[in-house]
């Protein structure tokens, strides 16, 4: 069947956070709506004419912050009754990330900032109007997709007729319509209801329709959509006597704390703040003994609390608290604004840029990263430094002169009070050019002659026969490297010399040329593709062509045959080149 009492939400856990936050976010559009302010649009981001005011409410009054969060810098406190005006002509609404509070911007005093829009009331008239037009007793909210819906009809239940609770967690009976009234007793689901419809009309609130009921002998209200039409038919209430299950509950006290209130925890060891108003929901964060915080919402339960659950913020955490350990607190002053400190009487600057300074003392001086003592220092000077001033004076914390300089290529920062005036830095003079090397002159050190090559065998002893036999080693002896690459590769000279030979040789390395280095030292280049091409007594420097790679004499493919010769005795080249 059909309930005539209101849209049921099975499951799904009521918190005040959830309603308030986008309850007061319509009512406040709605209420500019009702004024011709602005079309009744729900939308993040609502364009409104500007110079529209709204008012402080809560017996604590509210915090005004810079920022749209409860970890905003807190600029003022504002007393219940302050008018302020909404500043949503220049910036949106800002919804926090606890999902519960919607700020706005406002200016009070001439100073621009942001409040929680719990505690703002849109009651008054615009800036220049009359404030005394009437506001709507309830305004209607406002639905996503749409207009406020037209407030439901009333149902047609006979007089005397009875109802059901029908909630799974059960509902409170409240002395008035409305979730902001007193709590007269929680009732268990099941329970069954006496309608006095014939006493009292329903009340609708927003999309909340609240029916008037007796249970246990006392009167109160209850909202439609935690109630069933279908009590078996002739089963009557229960009677004024049979209040058992109120019995049960344990014995609370009106509600403790009222929305914007400020509280404190009554602990000293602190108590944890959860997830949800229950015992055993997720801490999400802690409030230490004493610290104050401000309540939101509430109470949203009371599973093991006498006075019930609270959602309040710390400011960084919003979050459920057990209301039994917590007691009313002052709101807390705002922060007392700090004197700055007077600024200290600034050095001279006595250079600019393009002057040329020295250290004042004879113990040098220490260029700086940054300007202040505290700066890295990125070079140490010697008393006879000339040094450049290169852009315009900076001061330190404290007043002190200093200047962005240069310093055999070294910039940085100097202290004023360390730097004299100097002569012009001196233009300096191109270094000579080193001297040509002498034609044909070692330089001492060796270089693979020949680029691009693949090594394809060792100095010393070798598995091919062709090689000379070493009687000492026991062995046939290679006596130089072997650096292959193809025909006609340029050969060079690993040093600087004159030409011993260059020509044809028949001990097997075909075309050759050895250099005389006249240190000792003496290289050899066979298996050349052609005549060499330079000439006996020849003088030539490191890196000069001597011949194209080849492969005559006796070989297996073109390469050089590379010796290196110390006091005419060969020794492995790859100890000696670079």
């Amino acid at each position: 069947m059909k309930s005539v009492f209101g849209r049921k939400r099975r499951g799904q856990t009521r918190t005040g956070a959830d309603w308030r936050s986008r309850l007061v976010a319509l009512t406040l559009t709605g209420a500019l709506a009702l004024a011709g302010v602005v079309q009744p649009v729900l939308t993040p981001s609502v364009a409104f004419a500007s110079n529209h005011t709204a008012r402080i409410t809560g017996d604590d009054g509210v915090l005004l912050r810079a920022k749209p969060s409860f970890g905003g810098e807190v600029l003022d406190a504002l007393a219940e009754g302050t008018t302020v005006e909404l500043r949503i002509d220049e910036a949106d609404t800002v919804l926090d990330p606890d999902g519960a509070t919607r700020w706005w911007p406002i200016r009070v005093h001439g100073q621009d900032g942001w409040v929680a829009g719990y505690f703002l009331d849109t009651a008054i008239a615009p800036a220049g109007e009359s404030a005394t037009r009437e506001r709507p007793a309830d305004p209607t909210m406002v639905p996503e997709d749409g207009p406020p819906p037209a407030a439901p009809e009333r149902a047609s239940v006979p007089q005397g007729a009875t109802a059901r609770v029908d909630d799974p967690e059960g509902v409170n009976l409240r002395a008035e319509p409305s979730t902001d009234s007193e709590v007269l007793a929680p009732l268990a689901a099941g329970t069954i209801v006496e309608l006095r419809l014939d006493e009292t009309d329903t009340v609708v609130k927003g999309n909340v329709r609240w029916w008037p009921v007796r249970v246990y002998g006392e009167d109160g209200w209850i909202a439609g959509e935690y109630l069933a039409d279908d009590a078996e038919p002739g089963e009557a209430p229960p009677p004024a006597t049979e209040r058992e299950p109120v019995a049960e509950q344990p014995a609370r006290d009106p509600v403790t704390f009222r929305t914007g209130q400020y509280v404190a925890a009554d602990a000293s060891d602190g108590l944890n703040i959860r997830a949800e108003g229950a015992p055993g929901a997720a801490p999400v964060g802690f409030v230490a003994g004493g610290e104050i915080v401000q309540v939101m919402d509430g109470p949203a339960g009371f599973e093991n609390s006498i006075n019930g659950w609270y959602l309040i913020t710390t400011g960084d955490v919003t979050g459920y608290v057990d209301g039994d350990l917590l007691r009313a607190a002052e709101q807390p002053a705002p922060p007392a604004e700090v004197e700055a400190a007077p600024t200290p009487p600034r050095q001279a600057a006595t250079f600019g840029a393009g002057d040329i300074v020295s250290p004042a003392d004879g113990d040098g001086l220490n260029i700086r990263a940054d300007a202040s003592t505290d700066g890295e220092v990125v070079a140490s000077l010697a008393p006879d430094a000339v040094i450049e001033i290169v852009g315009e004076a900076a001061y330190d914390g404290e007043g002190n002169v200093w200047y962005p300089v240069v310093a055999d290529e070294l910039t940085g920062y100097a202290a004023g009070a360390f730097l004299v005036a100097a002569a012009a830095r001196p233009v300096p003079t191109e270094a000579p050019p080193p001297p040509a090397p002498v034609q044909g002159t070692a330089t001492g050190t060796f270089m693979m002659p020949v680029d691009g090559y693949t090594f394809t065998q060792p100095y010393g002893c070798s598995p091919y026969a062709f090689e000379p036999w070493n009687g000492n080693l026991g062995c046939n002896f290679h006596n130089g490297i072997d650096l292959a690459a193809p025909s006609y590769t340029p050969i060079v000279a690993s040093d600087g010399g004159i030409v011993k030979y260059a020509g044809w040789c028949d001990c097997g390395l075909g075309y050759y040329v050895e250099i005389d280095h006249g240190n000792g030292f003496g290289t050899v280049y066979g298996h050349m593709a052609e005549m060499p091409y330079v000439a006996t007594g020849q003088a030539v420097n490191q890196g000069d062509v001597v011949g194209p790679m080849g492969s005559t004499g006796i070989s297996t493919g073109p390469h050089v045959h590379f010796m290196l010769k110390l006091n005419g005795s060969t020794i492995d080249p790859l100890g000696y080149v670079g």
